[in-house]
């Protein structure tokens, strides 16, 4: 919820991806997309960063690497790449 209510209060447009977790857990002003494992990478091919806050097993790290112009990987689960970096 953190990382998300401070990017909204940056002025960012946010888009959540996260299967698990119920969408009023999210702060209000961040849209909820349906992300499933096959759509992941088009989703994230059409924004202008990612960052990769949970790990789940049902995606593909290096597919969503790939797709994505900026990944902010959080938990060193996504394979090295010139656009990943880890915190």
């Amino acid at each position: 919820r953190a990382i998300v209510a401070g990017l909204l209060s940056l002025g960012a447009e946010v888009l959540v991806c996260d299967p698990h977790v119920p969408a009023d857990q999210f702060p209000e002003g961040a849209d909820r997309v349906v992300c499933g494992p096959e759509a992941l990478p088009d989703l994230a091919a059409r924004v202008d960063a990612a960052v990769m806050v949970v790990p789940h097993s049902d995606f593909d790290f290096e597919a969503l690497a790939a797709a994505t112009p900026w990944l902010l990987d959080c938990t060193s689960a996504v394979p090295a790449a010139p656009n990943v970096e880890r915190i």
